[in-house]
């Protein structure tokens, strides 16, 4: 007697083996489902914004300061008169040294290519310090005589400017350029003027002036810049300042500003829109990937039901 029973349900149990056999060669005639290929990120440009942080050293050369003066003690019955101010008059060498840092705004144009163009302000604040001072002794006559010290103290308190660059891309990512324009700054200077006339040890006086200025002028230089990411990039750069104006403390004391610095500088450039494009753009072909693959597993499934 034929047990129709069991041979139903081996039917049955050939039929789902055959399905998971032939599962992964009916998945394998599927068509295949490619994602677009990856856009190619847009070329580095020095075009846009940029905002930054900046560290220097700076000095000065070795520009007198010449200190000029009446008489500091008014003895004319004694005839100190004439030595007086004669031993106040004297030249002293202050020389300017220290650091400064603070920070930047700019905006760079690339064209042609190669050229970039733009235009940059920025202002520092400055611990850079110098002093210097002179001791004269003149004679009044064979037994007489007028002792004068002089001490200078001065300081440059900020530096700032306003300048154009000009550079050239030597490498997508390596600028070297000029720049030169407007340059202001903040400087203070004290002078103490000492003077004793002898014999007399009670004719004495001490003499002490402090004035500050706001100083404007100009500066030139260049540098190199290298661009460390699409948003990041590093520079050195050279500055020479002028800062023209005289000093005058006592209302007789005249010095110039010249300075140079070397400093060091990093900068953000803020994305663009088309920074942004490129990641939407690089982000779709995995959504489409994840797609295929569902696609894939429904109709497998469909065709073993």
């Amino acid at each position: 007697m034929l047990n129709f029973g069991n041979a139903k349900g081996r039917v049955a149990t050939s039929a789902i083996a055959l399905a998971f056999i032939a599962a992964p060669a009916f998945g394998a005639d599927l068509p295949a489902h490619k994602g677009q290929p990856l856009a190619p990120p847009p070329a580095f440009t020095w075009t846009g914004l940029y905002v930054g942080f900046t560290f220097a050293h700076a000095w000065t050369g070795s520009d007198p300061i010449h200190a000029r003066t009446v008489s500091l003690v008014d003895s004319a019955l004694a005839g100190f008169g004439p030595v007086s101010a004669l031993g106040a008059n004297g030249v002293i060498g202050a020389r300017l040294d220290g650091f400064l840092s603070g920070g930047q705004i700019g905006y760079n144009w690339q064209f042609a290519d190669h050229f970039v163009v733009g235009l940059e302000a920025g202002v520092s604040g400055a611990s850079v310090r110098g002093g210097g001072g002179f001791g004269n002794i003149v004679a009044n006559g064979p037994a007489s005589y007028a002792v004068t010290s002089a001490t200078l103290r001065r300081s440059l308190e900020y530096l700032g400017t306003v300048r154009g660059r000009l550079g050239y891309a030597v490498t997508p990512n390596i600028l070297v350029y000029a720049t030169g324009g407007l340059a202001f700054g903040g400087a203070n200077q004290t002078l103490t003027l000492q003077q004793t006339l002898v014999p007399s040890a009670l004719v004495a006086r001490t003499v002490k002036g402090d004035q500050y200025n706001n100083l404007v002028g100009w500066t030139i230089g260049g540098g190199a810049e290298m661009a460390l990411s699409r948003a990041l990039s590093a520079k050195l750069e050279y500055l020479y300042y002028d800062l023209l104006q005289q000093w005058r403390a006592l209302g007789r004391c005249v010095g110039l500003i010249r300075l140079s610095d070397y400093a060091f500088a990093i900068s953000y450039r803020p994305p663009t829109n088309s920074s942004s494009g490129a990641t939407l753009a690089a982000s779709a072909p995995a959504a489409s990937s994840a797609g295929s693959a569902l696609a894939v597993t429904i109709t497998i499934s469909n065709s073993t039901a």
